[in-house]
């Protein structure tokens, strides 16, 4: 694993970002969680990061999406279907695998089964797999520590929107991206990304709490 993420080593999977699922989430939580999917699109965009939409059965039309990326073509759209495997029953496996890219950058609905259900294959299949915690809730509170814990002892990364940006502008080899990236996330928000990350894998590698 790389010391830090890099933009051309990353691919984007925004995991069935169906806008009637923040109804089930707290009224308080449905802004901020658009931000930072958005947030995570705008960034990727920025650093042309390839990007898929994954939905637990056949695709919705994109006004029915919490977020989307400005330009997406039919192929980054796949239907995960119901019968087999999500991740080698789709068709999204050979998709991704078909790039050069070893990371796998994680987010949408819900942690502890679609998301984790791609999560932990695309690890068995050599993919380095960042889950952005932030941006990737569980469908009940109770639900989100052990569905946490499950993906970090299976080797899966927790990360925030603001730190997985913060790498790749650190990263990037590219002037141009530094900039792009560097307006999407003020100055400030840069200063404290690395006490908010630390505090997040703290939380979910240590066993006392809960």
């Amino acid at each position: 694993m790389a010391p830090l993420l890099q933009p051309a080593d990353c691919c984007v999977l925004l995991v069935d970002p169906r806008a009637r699922h923040l109804g089930r989430l707290a009224q308080a939580r449905h802004a901020e969680l658009r931000q930072r999917l958005n947030l995570m699109l705008d960034a990727a965009a920025a650093g042309t990061v390839p990007t898929h939409l994954a939905f637990a059965g056949p695709p919705s039309a994109p006004p029915d999406w919490v977020a989307a990326p400005r330009s997406l073509a039919p192929s980054q759209v796949h239907g995960l279907g119901t019968v087999a495997s999500c991740w080698s029953g789709s068709g999204l496996h050979g998709t991704l695998a078909a790039q050069p890219r070893s990371s796998l950058i994680l987010a949408g609905f819900w942690l502890e089964t679609t998301v984790t259900f791609l999560a932990l294959p695309a690890l068995a299949s050599g993919f380095e797999v960042f889950v952005l915690m932030d941006a990737t809730p569980a469908s009940a509170d109770a639900s989100a520590r052990p569905a946490a814990d499950r993906l970090l002892q299976a080797g899966a990364v927790p990360i925030t929107t603001h730190q997985l940006i913060a790498e790749w502008i650190e990263a990037s080899p590219d002037g141009t991206v530094r900039s792009a990236l560097s307006r999407l996330v003020p100055a400030d928000d840069q200063d404290r990304v690395a006490e908010t990350n630390d505090n997040i894998r703290a939380t979910h590698s240590d066993p006392g709490v809960r």
